[in-house]
């Protein structure tokens, strides 16, 4: 009787060479594997779990995308449907600027990270940037004599009717300043355009086919520079009061500039009003070096004005004719500070800390056959929808 010998396989555990060689194994393309090899891959494939992007919590999103550039933001609400309806609100104030007028592009400067991009719209051609309000910017088209509101991040135009104009007039002796009561797709939403030069200032309804108009012996005195909505009412300032427009009543009423003001500041300093929180807060530029800041109370039932010396967490961006006020916090940036932009000059924008009252120099522009940007202006987007990342050019960043 013959035993048969049963020989076991010697297996090794933990063995150095057997993990090496079986790390060479997998490391190979797949390609080159052997059918077991390959089986076994296809196996591990589908036993793969996928990862649940869309359970990550609104607040940490958001969060995120607080810091993210223009470009990563983009393709940030591309991973997941949950994403890109998560972070709808991107506050952040953008810079557009434009060289010349004959062109589809503009260019895109975010100054929390110095990233400048170019977008691609066609109703940017042959139009002036007169300003922006509730993330919609304000066009102007001189061969046309008509205004344009425009969302540069989603297409959306509404076309304004033709103002009544005086022929051989010049843009930019009409278009003094231009502002919205609400975002233009409110049903509600009033345009007030002031003209400075005219002396009187034109306000329509979204779907009007015509402007109505507001003269008073106050337009004569002086020339109105910037506008905001404010609880349900319009408020033009000018270099020697803070003027209250009701557009129904046609009423009108002045409010005076805080008195510490010197009666000679028209020729040196500049105001901008702005509303923030439920308040309205008055800017005062003293030679582009020092900033002020008031706000306006009316809790005694009188209306006063309050120094500030500082602005609660709070961002402040001014270019000529407008201003924009975000906190601090949801859009990423630097709070108590006032980022100042001017139409000439090779900064592209400065910045003023108002807790240690010291003025800090923002980039230079990439000069372009030595030609400045003509036209500034701060944009928060209101409704950030998700478009095509190269729509979005990348361009040299402004040192």
């Amino acid at each position: 009787m013959v035993s048969k010998r049963t020989s076991k396989k010697k297996t090794c555990e933990a063995c150095e060479a057997c993990e090496a060689k079986l790390s060479r194994r997998n490391s190979r393309p797949i390609s080159k594997r052997k059918p077991n090899e390959l089986k076994n891959h296809n196996n591990n494939k589908k036993n793969r779990t996928r990862a649940d992007w869309g359970g990550i919590s609104r607040d940490l999103l958001e969060c995120i995308t607080n810091r993210l550039s223009l470009r990563d933001y983009i393709r940030f609400r591309a991973v997941c449907h949950e994403w890109s309806y998560a972070t709808v609100k991107f506050n952040r104030p953008f810079l557009f600027l434009a060289r010349k007028i004959q062109s589809n592009k503009r260019v895109i400067h975010d100054p929390l990270d110095r990233k400048t991009y170019e977008i691609d719209r066609p109703e940017f051609y042959r139009n002036y940037l007169l300003g922006s309000s509730f993330g919609w910017l304000i066009l102007g088209s001189f061969e046309r004599r008509q205004l344009s509101l425009l969302n540069p991040f989603s297409g959306e135009c509404v076309v304004l009717p033709l103002p009544p104009l005086k022929k051989k007039i010049r843009m930019y002796e009409i278009w003094d300043a231009v502002t919205l009561s609400s975002p233009p797709t409110s049903p509600n939403c009033i345009v007030l355009v002031l003209q400075a030069l005219l002396k009187r200032i034109l306000y329509c309804r979204i779907g009007d086919d015509k402007w109505d108009q507001i003269e008073d012996e106050l337009f004569h005195q002086f020339g109105p520079n910037q506008a905001i909505w404010y609880t349900g009412n319009f408020y033009v300032l000018s270099r020697t009061g803070l003027i209250h427009i009701d557009v129904v009543t046609k009423q009108l009423k002045m409010i005076a500039l805080p008195q510490s003001l010197s009666s000679d500041y028209r020729d040196r300093h500049v105001p901008y009003i702005v509303e923030s929180r439920g308040e309205i807060l008055l800017v005062i530029v003293k030679f582009t070096q020092h900033f002020e800041v008031f706000k306006m109370d009316h809790s005694s039932g009188n209306l006063e004005w309050e120094r500030m010396e500082g602005l609660g967490g709070r961002t402040i961006f001014l270019e000529h004719g407008s201003a924009v006020c975000v906190d601090a916090s949801e859009a990423g940036c630097r709070g108590d500070c006032i980022f100042y932009t001017r139409k000439q000059g090779k900064r592209l924008w400065n910045m003023f800390d108002m807790e240690s009252k010291k003025l800090q120099t923002g980039p230079t522009q990439h000069m372009e056959k030595k030609k400045n940007y003509l036209e500034r202006v701060w944009c928060v987007p209101s409704k950030f929808d998700l478009m095509d990342v190269s729509g979005l050019i990348r361009l040299k960043s402004d040192n």
